[in-house]
């Protein structure tokens, strides 16, 4: 975002899976803080907070592709010795009023499922503009395998729709 000033830009959309949504929403966060408008979010299950306590964490945290201890590794290595600062990286706990609209995808069998929906949520609390759409019998990062599921497709044409034909979230 270095280099863009306010008022410059087009339509802007950020859109991230996982860890990169993570990043798409700390992004928009960062940008709104900057003055930097930012007219759509698309979260493809993020990651949201490093506690990992949430009960799909419980549940589905040691078996399947994403498991708790990668996830707590992650984020102790994303921390370094700012550990103490997990606080201030939970969006969970950040001040999610100045988010642009929007959309969040789940999965079912994922162990960020509760995440996810929590910080939809929190958005709608806060007085954001969020939609959100559970994907039953999906896992985590199903909608980068098109050649294993039609809800990959699926799941790419919604957002694509979200963020861009509607040029915004509604």
């Amino acid at each position: 975002m270095a280099g863009i000033e306010p008022g410059d830009i087009g339509k802007l959309a950020v859109c991230g899976d996982s860890a990169g949504g993570y990043l798409a929403a700390m992004t928009a966060l960062y940008a709104a803080r900057q003055g930097i408008r930012i007219d759509a979010l698309g979260l493809f299950y993020p990651v949201v907070a490093p506690a990992c306590e949430t009960e799909s964490w419980r549940t589905l945290g040691a078996d399947h592709m994403l498991t708790r201890d990668w996830m707590r590794w992650a984020w102790a290595s994303y921390l370094g010795d700012a550990g103490s600062l997990a606080a201030d990286v939970d969006l969970l706990r950040a001040d999610l009023a100045s988010l642009p609209p929007t959309h969040i995808i789940t999965a079912a069998f994922d162990p960020l499922r509760d995440e996810g929906e929590a910080l939809g949520a929190a958005i709608r609390t806060s007085g954001g503009v969020v939609t959100m759409t559970r994907y039953e019998g999906m896992i985590h990062g199903f909608a980068s395998l098109p050649m294993l599921t039609p809800m990959a497709d699926r799941a790419i044409t919604e957002m694509s729709r979200k963020l861009f034909v509607n040029n915004s979230v509604d």
